[in-house]
């Protein structure tokens, strides 16, 4: 997945169009496909890829000058992952070609987990690609001592927040509150609370950030554990960064 800068609005920049009347011939195809779900997609991930960047540019290399935690942020998404989606359409052929059905009854069983049945719009409009399972918690440890209240080993939440895009707030006004589109459907909060919330619909690409420098300047290496509701667990390391202490 190429990367180029900061693209958390980009998620969920949608373009909302009239509901359709016809709220039962979900399946008849047309010029434009018809959805009953606000998300089309969910994704599984078996693995997750992380990187950095610093002042909205990505940080490829260790930089020999420190990097002050300001700017920087640990970017996590799916890498190696599975996809069960309602809807394929192939919108480089005709507007009347079939619409291919995938996985649609695990589809369903997902969207009506998350409340998400009754949108009747068209694919065009629909929203961000999602995880497919509640997230139970993310876990942040630094491999070396970070600072006092953080020696080797213990977690970093307490001094992290977690940026991301949810299609939660709209789902859960039932489709009506635009106000929650665009850049108010990127959420940011902090992560001991997003691991409160055990959130769903949650879009394909999070956002660490720490709040805290460390102690002291130095090289620190970060690994971050994703846990969902059936107990899938799944762990990354980021390149090793150095970073601006506290001194």
């Amino acid at each position: 997945m190429k990367k180029s800068g900061f693209y958390f609005y980009a998620l969920i920049v949608i373009n909302m169009l009239s509901a359709c009347n016809d709220h039962n011939n979900i399946d008849k195809i047309t010029d434009a496909p018809i959805t009953q779900f606000f998300v089309n997609r969910y994704i599984d991930p078996n693995n997750l890829e992380c990187y950095i960047t610093s002042g909205g540019l990505e940080v490829s290399t260790n930089t020999s000058r420190p990097l002050s935690i300001d700017s920087l942020y640990i970017y996590l998404s799916p890498n190696d992952s599975t996809s069960t989606e309602f809807t394929s359409w192939n919108r480089d052929k005709a507007l009347n070609d079939s619409i291919v059905r995938v996985n649609l009854e695990k589809f369903r069983t997902i969207a009506k987990q998350n409340g998400d049945t009754a949108y009747y719009r068209p694919i065009e409009s629909a929203g961000p690609d999602c995880f497919a399972r509640r997230i139970d918690r993310i876990e942040i440890y630094c491999k070396s001592n970070y600072d006092q209240l953080h020696p080797k080993g213990a977690a970093l939440n307490d001094i992290c927040t977690i940026k991301f895009g949810s299609a939660l707030e709209y789902v859960k006004s039932n489709y009506t509150n635009d106000n929650v589109l665009y850049e108010k459907s990127v959420v940011q909060m902090a992560l001991t609370q997003f691991n409160k919330e055990k959130r769903r619909l949650v879009a394909t690409q999070l956002a660490l950030k720490l709040v805290t420098p460390p102690q002291v300047t130095g090289s620190y290496i970060f690994t971050v554990h994703y846990y969902d509701e059936v107990g899938k667990h799944l762990a990354v390391s980021s390149m090793s960064l150095n970073l601006k202490g506290n001194e």
